[in-house]
């Protein structure tokens, strides 16, 4: 199939959309579909991924000047004769009237949202959210979609899937217990706004355990001077990282993650990482409680009311009592496998 993708990534957008979309390009591509990944200009440089990577490499790309409907005049004049097959979508701010206008370059329209919130003229939407129902959906569909629902459907890079087993076997209690040191990984997103990265390097001072800590930070993070001196403050010095591309590796060989729920929430979950999660917005507060219900994270709560003593205290007491990881591993593990960009490949195959 001719297969159009289409998503943005900026500092107010995230990169999140923008990235599982790229994935799933990646996915279409490796089983020989032809894929055209369509963003503004300036998205591809906050993805956190090789783009020379053999896997993405084959993915045709255009930058877009504009995100309005003038932009279709331009995906026009790229499309393939005859039109696209296809076109994937994924962006709270692509409104049904832009899907609308995407049927003139395309015969089908697939998207993927994160809340019932809007109409779209699709015929299948795919929301990963943790929690979600089909029939949450169904008077903002025509009839006749198909909706999948569900962290089964998280999209993730291969190499989490790859690295699962092995961050898996590292879990257990007697492995977890006998690791004097904790490694810690805190990462906040594409822009960390609020500088939550500071607030939890300051609990980490007070920790009763030895702990490693690395900071994933992107390259438009506003506070990396701060940042930086918090790490340095550290009883051992903390590892900033800038827009990493390897987390799968990461997270395998780390014990605990502080952060905020998104597409990074599974590959955790995938990896079996236990984590801290912080709400930043209402939709976060939804998924920690959601996630929080079932052992596999565990909700600091509001990014406003967050706290250093607060974290400190979490902190040491799952330190102290270390089955309170083993736990929160084994629930996380079984909220996400891995599989979800082969799973949605296999149901776009199947749109005519």
């Amino acid at each position: 199939m001719k297969i159009l993708l289409r998503a943005d990534a900026s500092e107010q957008l995230g990169a999140s959309r923008a990235m599982r979309v790229m994935v799933l390009g990646g996915e279409l591509a490796r089983r020989g579909h032809d894929v055209t990944f369509a963003s503004l200009k300036g998205s591809l440089n906050l993805l956190p991924l090789n783009h020379d990577d053999s896997a993405y490499s084959g993915i045709k790309k255009i930058e877009l000047e504009e995100k309005d409907l003038n932009e279709i005049s331009a995906l026009k004049a790229s499309a393939p004769k005859g039109a696209y097959d296809l076109a994937f979508v994924d962006g709270q701010h692509l409104t049904e009237k832009y899907e609308e206008a995407l049927t003139s370059i395309s015969k089908s329209l697939a998207v993927l949202d994160d809340a019932p919130t809007r109409k779209h003229m699709a015929k299948m939407l795919i929301d990963p959210a943790f929690g979600r129902r089909p029939v949450e959906y169904k008077d903002l569909l025509p009839h006749d979609a198909s909706i999948l629902t569900g962290a089964r459907f998280a999209a993730l890079r291969p190499e989490f899937l790859e690295m699962r087993p092995k961050s898996l076997a590292r879990r257990g209690k007697s492995k977890v217990a006998a690791r004097e040191s904790k490694h810690i990984v805190v990462h906040f997103g594409l822009t960390d706004q609020h500088n939550l990265t500071c607030t939890i390097l300051e609990a980490l001072k007070q920790v009763e355990t030895p702990v490693e800590t690395t900071v994933v930070i992107s390259c438009v993070n506003q506070h990396k001077e701060e940042v930086e001196r918090a790490c340095k403050s550290l009883k051992q010095e903390g590892k900033i990282l800038v827009a990493h591309t390897d987390m799968a590796s990461l997270l395998r060989d780390c014990d605990l993650v502080i952060g905020i729920p998104g597409n990074s929430a599974w590959e955790r979950c995938c990896m079996g990482v236990p984590s801290f999660h912080v709400a930043v917005t209402s939709a976060h507060e939804t998924i920690n409680k959601n996630m929080a219900g079932i052992g596999a994270i565990l909700d600091l709560g509001l990014h406003s009311t967050l706290t250093p003593d607060a974290v400190t205290k979490e902190l040491n007491r799952h330190f102290t009592d270390e089955l309170l990881l083993v736990t929160m591993s084994q629930s996380a593990a079984l909220l996400c496998d891995g599989n979800g960009a082969n799973r949605i490949v296999e149901h776009l195959e199947t749109i005519n």
